[in-house]
């Protein structure tokens, strides 16, 4: 990548937190899941994305909510996971430091919990997963891609304010 082409990338990232901020400061609810299937570590790349939306302009309560409430919502299980309340899951993960105080805390783990019992958490070469669903989820996230048809306006520049864009297509998240 030479200058130039990196110089535009940090733009592009720029604008990128810039939309999240703007998109959150106005009520947008923002989900956190990294969709990085094979190219990312599962539950790292949840803790990175959490700082991105940190470094973005988010509240560090943002963050941890778009990791749990929010995303609990938008697969449509906000009745079995999400909050820590009689009748759900008992899935919790606990944290040595206050995340609301820095988001990185999120990585110093101390216990996890699965199902209501406290996993090992020594690594172990043989493990096999102890707890699988008796039954596939019924979640919404499993949706196809969105394909988007048409878009408007194309391009807004910082001081467009109020925002609104009006997009067209299919597959989108019908809620």
């Amino acid at each position: 990548m030479n200058d130039e082409e990196q110089q535009w990338a940090i733009r592009q990232f720029e604008n990128a937190q810039r939309l999240t901020r703007m998109y959150a400061e106005r009520g947008g609810k923002i989900y956190a899941g990294p969709d990085c299937a094979a190219a990312c570590t599962f539950g790292l790349g949840l803790h990175q994305e959490m700082e991105l939306f940190v470094d973005s302009g988010l509240t560090t309560l943002q963050a941890l909510q778009s990791a749990t409430i929010i995303s609990a919502e938008v697969m449509r299980m906000e009745d079995k996971i999400g909050t820590i309340e009689e009748g759900r899951y008992a899935d919790l993960v606990v944290v040595n430091g206050n995340p609301l105080d820095n988001i990185r805390n999120t990585r110093n783990i101390s216990l996890v919990i699965s199902r209501g019992k406290v996993l090992d958490g020594e690594y172990h070469p043989e493990f096999n997963n102890p707890y699988p669903k008796p039954e596939p989820e019924t979640s919404g996230h499993f949706f196809p891609s969105p394909r988007i048809t048409w878009i408007s306006p194309e391009a807004l520049t910082t001081e467009t304010d109020p925002a609104r864009i009006t997009v067209r297509g299919s597959s989108f998240i019908p809620y």
